[in-house]
């Protein structure tokens, strides 16, 4: 029975590893997709800046 369990506690550590790298990796992805949202955005704003000065 100990075995048992030792080899789930493993099992299910080796799990959480996997899903929180799969999370850090999701997380990297969206503040990556934030950043070129931003950068779209500034632009945009300079743009309709411009044409209101007009």
């Amino acid at each position: 029975m100990l075995k048992f369990l030792q080899v789930l506690n493993e099992t299910l550590t080796k799990l959480a590893l996997h899903e929180l790298l799969a999370a850090s990796i999701v997380l990297n992805r969206l503040i990556h997709y934030a950043k070129i949202a931003t950068s779209i955005n500034i632009e945009v704003a300079k743009y309709l800046n411009i044409l209101s000065i007009k």
